[in-house]
């Protein structure tokens, strides 16, 4: 998308990020100023082992301009402890983050362009220059290396290994450090490199500094590669931790750049739908076995199996890739353990994580929508047992105390020290909102499930055994969860402290998913309030303002954001099921409203994460945004809902 905002504030252009990403959780992530302001921000986080084990290689690349008879001229920008330097952003005259990321910088009679790109399945980054307009200059760059784990920072150390091999013209490999992957850059025959041994010092990133995280960082630099830049003879560079041919940088970068084109014109959509398309499909990976997924979000988070699930109907469902969807469908049932899916792959690659109750629902809600849309009942017969399977095992319990209780046919879950629901949030041993007992939400999804496996083979002899347990937890949902006194749903039931009467958004995915078993005008009730206590212009608070635990803000250090994590912080993703939720029981001028309400949020991709959506959102005005900059339920949730209304 082309931002059309002012581009000449620094804090602006720092607030806003843009990201690149190669298919397999690596990725290239940074400001518009191109000053870094996060820990993650860097041309090449390389992810070792397809998507996890990722690590910061090449963080940035310092160029600088000598034209004939003029002063130096840089265009890159750094924040150093009270000072900015250089100040590269004041040329910066147009940005863009479609075919790739691409910047003008300009001032009197030059102009040149600088664009970034990354190959769906190549381990590297392009980076491109191009002289659009003026006389030729020399130009020089300065690479500057991390070489860490991008979790963590570095400082100029003496352990680094400054030599560098040559095994080919326009090729040379690093390995500053024993353990850790060869870098190797491909330049053009006209450019080349000179070795030096420098460290670029104190690089301050603000954001780490809010978050209160360790926010300084010294970088190395191996040398300098210089060219003499022609006008209309572009310097395309690979960084990369594969080989490279020096002659096919600028090959590769046209041929990527064609394919998104023609991918782009393939699937005409209204531009905010086509920026959340196409920043959808950043999400998707491929394991370092082949085998498909989607990353939670960009730049921290894993493969997260509820994440994935509610992910897949908006960004491949709904944009016609029921392939895809298909394949992670696949993909996913073969990690199905003691009736549970993974709740995550962590990024280091151990074992993957199963304290997660609802996995398993959401992956069949994803099935369903998969199946109504590509009437593809083969793969759902051969799914089938493995469903049925893990859901005999829940009715007769599993690990963390999940399980069905036969006096009313509900799911309970819960077990001390343990975050079961996707209000995940943990503080040392302290899970707080460890919402032990039967969480709405998931037995909303459990009559979803069991109904829609009932509805596809009626006749099938374990829907028949199920069918029992169905029609009780149906007819328990709403006596158990509705509060005729405080008229909305409880959170919460059979809880060690009995029920949780707080009003949180969770009922709002019972309301979309279980709509037809529910008194409609206490539903509509319920409604009104979470409309009235809970929606904002961004998406719905987790818990009502006038909760006495209520935060209103997700900010400071990690303990305070965790606590306010599902407190208040408001969650895009909710969205999805809200406006469900709206056609089922909403008035009309109440669907007209949250219509305009998504199309609004069309500003809010040029206020962040440009193209995405944020994590979340502080609960009270102004709404600044927070956590990742891209997360793949908000875009996803945001998409379906939008093509459920029509809007696109």
């Amino acid at each position: 998308m082309e931002i059309k905002r002012n581009l000449q504030t620094l804090d602006d252009l720092s607030s806003l990020e843009w990201i690149e990403t190669n298919g397999l959780g690596s990725f290239a992530f940074g400001t518009v100023s191109g000053a870094h302001t996060r820990r993650y921000h860097g041309l090449f986080l390389g992810a070792l082992h397809p998507p996890g084990d990722r690590i910061l290689l090449l963080s940035k690349l310092e160029e600088r301009l000598y034209f004939d008879g003029q002063a130096p001229v840089d265009l890159a920008t750094n924040y150093y402890p009270g000072v900015t330097y250089p100040s590269g952003y004041q040329l910066i005259s147009y940005f863009n983050t479609f075919p790739c990321i691409t910047w003008h910088f300009s001032k009197n009679n030059w102009k040149i362009q600088k664009q970034i790109c990354m190959i769906q399945g190549r381990q590297g980054v392009l980076v491109r220059y191009e002289l659009l307009e003026g006389e030729a200059a020399v130009f020089s760059l300065a690479p500057l290396l991390a070489y860490r784990n991008y979790n963590s920072l570095v400082r100029e150390n003496s352990y680094i290994n400054h030599t560098i091999s040559n095994p080919e013209p326009g090729i040379f490999v690093l390995n500053p450090y024993e353990n850790m992957p060869e870098l190797v850059f491909a330049i053009p025959p006209n450019a080349q490199f000179s070795s030096s041994l420098d460290w670029f010092r104190n690089f301050q990133y603000r954001v780490e500094k809010a978050r209160g995280f360790d926010f300084q960082e010294d970088l190395y630099n191996p040398g300098m590669i210089s060219l003499r830049l022609t006008p209309k003879m572009p310097f395309t560079l690979w960084v990369g931790l594969e080989k490279f041919s020096s002659q096919l940088p600028e090959e590769a970068f046209q041929n990527e750049i064609q394919e998104r084109m023609n991918k782009n014109r393939s699937y005409p959509l209204p531009e905010m739908a086509r920026a959340l398309s196409i920043t959808g499909e950043k999400f998707l990976i491929r394991r370092q076995d082949g085998t498909p997924s989607i990353l939670a979000g960009f730049p921290w988070f894993e493969d997260w199996g509820r994440d994935c699930f509610i992910s897949l109907p908006g960004l491949l469902i709904e944009t016609g890739k029921t392939r895809q969807a298909c394949d992670i469908l696949k993909s996913w049932i073969q990690y199905l353990k003691n009736g549970l899916l993974p709740n995550r792959f962590p990024d280091a690659g151990d074992q993957a994580e199963y304290n997660s109750a609802d996995a398993i629902f959401w992956y069949i809600w994803a099935l369903s929508k998969y199946v109504l849309a590509s009437n593809d009942t083969q793969t759902l017969k051969g799914i089938l047992p493995k469903i049925q399977n893990a859901l005999k095992i829940l009715i007769q319990g599993t690990i963390h105390g999940i399980h069905v209780d036969l006096n009313d046919g509900l799911i309970f879950s819960g077990e001390l020290g343990f975050q079961l629901t996707w209000m995940d949030a943990k503080i040392g041993n302290n899970v707080i909102t460890p919402r032990m007992g039967k969480p709405i939400e998931i037995n909303a999804l459990w009559i979803y499930a069991l109904d829609f496996l009932n509805q596809m083979f009626p006749n099938d002899s374990v829907s028949i055994e199920l069918r029992p347990i169905l029609d009780l937890a149906k007819n328990n949902f709403f006596k158990k969860f509705w509060n005729e006194s405080k008229g909305y749903f409880n959170d919460v039931i059979d809880g060690p402290q009995g029920a949780e009467t707080n009003l949180r958004p969770n009922q709002i995915i019972g309301l979309a998913l279980v709509h037809e078993i529910l008194v409609p005008e206490k539903a509509k009730l319920a409604l009104k309030q979470c409309q009235e206590q809970l929606l904002t212009p961004f998406g719905l608070r987790t818990l009502s303002p006038q909760d006495p635990k209520f935060h209103s803000k997700y900010q400071g250090n990690s303990l305070e954001r965790d606590s306010a994590y599902h407190q208040g912080t408001v969650w895009p993703w909710l969205l999805g099921f809200y406006g469900e939720s709206l056609l089922k029981f909403g008035e009309q001028n109440k669907i007209s409203e949250f219509k305009q309400l998504i199309l609004n949020l069309q500003q809010h991709l040029q206020e962040f994460g440009i193209d995405g959506i944020s994590e979340v959102f502080d609960a009270t005005v102004p709404f600044l945004p927070g956590g990742c900059p891209f997360q793949a339920w908000s875009v996803a949730e945001v998409f379906r809902i939008g093509k459920i209304l029509n809007l696109w």
